[in-house]
């Protein structure tokens, strides 16, 4: 039989030399990676101020420069370019419009400018505006940066000398986070699928942009169609009704202005009204609302005896001459006598108001709309409707209850949000994404750094910046668009629509020889009192019938 061979002695213990040797060498190495990280930090620190040194510069020479080289170049000019602008500056705002002079929510823009030289000088409303997409680059870049510190491994250890050695040792034990690649299979898949998925998330979000628009311009339209309408339809004959239909034509114009006003004012969850009392950032001054109709939203500002002076002679006015008006009395209908076992029992309508809410009137322009209704019936009830248009009242009617859906429709679509499920998933899968783009631009630091190569340090800085942009500003624009309503510089500008209806409305209250060809005013007759002038084409030489 064979013995089986001895087991292997064991290794004998490092000596005291060796142990000297292995801490000397772990020790130069932690001190290699303390150097390495400053010298990391210090280059990268360099690189942003350079940086951002000649983005500010390239900025400053396109903006003061840009004019001179921008006429040298023979394109064609829209027909609102202003050749003899002095400055850049005065150029471009004519080129973008905005809601008030300088500031608000853009209006209209050129876009054949827009892609000639706009793209880089009008950056107001863009994603280069938003802040949090730039602190977004800054934190991406520290990742980067402590990512670069801490992946590897690599075959070689460059010591603080600039020779190369093998790691030995406590050196083989250090912990190293694998180092990526922007050709990764993985992350190249994730990205165009992301893109896809970002696609189709703001493709949703302007579609519901625009139907809150379309429901908007409801709105709009029918207020200035019934405005129209009142002034056609409401009116008196003689003096007295005359007036009486003035003031009511001015309450209804009123009131849908009024009620176009707190469709804004409810979307943003303004309650306070006083400003409206007299609004002086209009031209001259309106009044949108009375001091007592604010009074009736707000009911915890009741003023002091005495402060509704005007509202109680408006009332008074409205009363005496709704009593002078002919008119058919109601017929008294007198109570069933309660029986023995109702008494003490309240009645139904008593029960109703005490079911009642206290406090202030909610969904304010629903209110306001109730007010046009109520007017318009007291008007036909007081003979003030035009009696040869039978259908008269009924289609102003009928345009109130469209303006009031509208309005709905367009709070259905801000306060019914995308599902927050979908919302979190893409807003996860956007941060995830940049984050792992971070790694792979740390990567790279480090390559470039290792290797002494400035380009892929400059490139890596640049793939963090514009993947940050181009998802992190996708993402944006779905928040931009979440409330159209607000005061956001890309909104609609709701000062310049507000303005609009007011001006298109009351011009419906100016005298009928203002707006009307003379043989079409009512007190002339039509096509009887044959006017001399102004007259239609052909009328001056129609013989007499």
């Amino acid at each position: 039989t064979v013995s089986p061979p001895p087991p292997p002695s064991p290794p004998p213990p490092p000596s005291k030399s060796d142990r000297v040797r292995m801490q000397a060498e772990a020790q130069r190495t932690e001190q290699w990676k303390q150097l390495w990280m400053r010298s990391v930090v210090q280059n990268t620190q360099t690189a942003g101020q350079h940086t951002s040194t000649l983005m500010s510069n390239t900025y400053s020479f396109v903006r003061t420069k840009g004019a001179h080289l921008f006429n040298k170049i023979s394109l064609p000019m829209p027909s609102f370019w202003s050749p003899g602008a002095d400055h850049y500056e005065e150029v471009l705002i004519d080129h973008i419009a905005y809601d008030t002079d300088g500031q608000g929510q853009i209006v209209e823009y050129d876009p054949a400018f827009l892609s000639r030289v706009g793209w880089a000088t009008n950056l107001r409303g863009t994603v280069f505006s938003i802040r949090s997409i730039w602190l977004q680059f800054s934190w991406l870049m520290l990742i980067a940066v402590a990512y670069a510190l801490l992946s590897g491994p690599s075959a070689l250890v460059l010591d603080t000398m600039g020779n190369t050695a093998a790691p030995k040792g406590l050196a083989k034990l250090s912990l190293r986070l694998p180092s990526l690649k922007a050709q990764t299979f993985a992350v190249s898949l994730v990205g165009g699928l992301l893109s896809f998925l970002l696609s189709l998330f703001n493709s949703n979000g302007l579609d519901r942009w625009w139907k809150t628009r379309d429901c908007l311009g409801v709105v709009i339209g029918r207020s200035i169609d019934l405005s129209m309408q009142v002034s056609m339809y409401i009116r008196g004959y003689d003096r007295e009704s005359d007036e009486i239909a003035y003031r009511y034509k001015r309450e209804i114009i009123r009131y849908l202005n009024l009620a176009h006003m707190l469709v804004y004012r409810q979307a943003n969850s303004i309650d306070e009204l006083s400003d409206l009392v007299m609004d002086h950032s209009c031209n001259p001054p309106r009044q949108w609302i009375t001091r007592e109709e604010m009074l009736l939203f707000q009911p915890e500002k009741q003023p002091k005896p005495g402060q509704l002076g005007e509202a109680v002679r408006r009332r008074k006015f409205f009363a005496q001459q709704l009593e002078a008006r002919p008119r058919v009395a109601p017929k008294k209908v007198e109570p069933a006598p309660a029986q023995d076992g109702d008494k003490g029992k309240q009645t139904l309508l008593q029960q109703q108001h005490l079911e009642v809410p206290e406090g202030g009137l909610i969904s304010r322009y629903v209110i306001v709309y109730y007010w046009v209704e109520e007017l318009l019936s007291k008007a036909s009830r007081e003979g003030l409707v035009d009696s040869g248009r039978p259908e008269a009242l009924f289609k102003m009617q009928e345009h109130v209850s469209k303006m009031r859906g509208s309005a709905a429709d367009v709070f259905m679509y801000l306060y019914c949000k995308i599902p927050y499920i979908y919302v979190h998933l893409m807003t996860l899968l956007v941060k995830v994404y940049l984050i792992v783009i971070a790694a792979v631009a740390g990567s790279s630091l480090r390559m470039s750094w290792v290797l002494s190569r400035p380009a892929d340090f400059t490139a890596a800085i640049l793939m963090v910046f514009f993947m940050n942009l181009v998802y992190e500003g996708l993402l944006q624009i779905h928040i931009r668009l979440w409330n159209p309503l607000g005061f956001d510089i890309n909104d609609y500008p709701q000062h310049r629509y507000q303005d609009y209806v007011w001006r298109a409305t009351m011009q419906f209250l100016k005298k009928p020889e203002k707006i009307l060809p003379s043989y079409m005013i009512p007190s002339s007759g039509l096509f009887i009192t044959r006017p001399t002038q102004g007259v239609a084409p052909g009328w001056a030489g129609d013989p007499p019938p």
